[in-house]
């Protein structure tokens, strides 16, 4: 059976409290409800914001049929009794295609750089160094030497004249032409900026 919360979730159950006021309670009170838990018993009931959503809201009321397909990305459509329909599409992440990543730092050049090969769309490209912290997260050791960035960081945007301590997760991607694998990085949090004058 497939369980849509939609907005607000309310829960209708018959059970009631037991006991008067004054009285001790029997056992403490359970935190576990609706709102922390799907596995909670009771009727789930969805709320929708307005009223063009009433074909929809019909559609969820009655019985659906469940189909789900996989790879290359996840599909899942659901069908009404009168052959409505709602489909989804998932996007794969780097973990499912690549498996887990590993956690790196990354200090990326205020100024771009002419390159030969920039990743599209660019037309000039990135430096970058690794950093190292410890495990109270105070820098250590010194950086490298400036390297080019011959990938893009999903999910971040260059300034130039923006100095920026990243922390991304590394994937190793498929093999490029050369038979090498290639890097992918994708932007967990932004640890540092500054901006640089030149």
């Amino acid at each position: 059976m497939l369980v849509i919360l939609l907005a607000v979730a309310t829960v209708v159950s018959t059970a009631s409290q037991q006991g008067g006021a004054g009285a001790p309670p029997t056992q403490p009170a359970d935190m576990h409800n609706s709102r922390n838990s799907l596995d909670w018993a009771g009727t789930y009931e969805g709320v929708l914001p307005c009223a063009a959503d009433s074909a929809l809201s019909n559609l969820l009321a009655k019985p659906l049929q469940v189909q789900m397909t996989g790879r290359p990305s996840a599909r899942l459509q659901l069908a009404s009794p009168g052959n409505g329909t709602l489909n989804f599409t998932g996007e794969p992440t780097p973990e499912s295609l690549y498996g887990a990543g590993t956690t790196v730092f990354l200090e990326i050049a205020a100024q771009s750089v002419a390159c030969p090969n920039p990743p599209s769309p660019n037309t000039r490209g990135l430096q970058y160094r690794e950093r190292h912290y410890d495990d109270k997260g105070l820098a250590v050791g010194t950086p490298g030497e400036w390297k080019p960035l011959a990938v893009n960081i999903l999910g971040f945007t260059h300034r130039e004249g923006v100095r920026n301590v990243l922390r991304v997760k590394q994937f190793q991607g498929p093999a490029s032409a050369g038979g090498a694998p290639s890097n992918l990085y994708v932007l967990d949090l932004v640890v540092e900026s500054e901006i640089v004058k030149p």
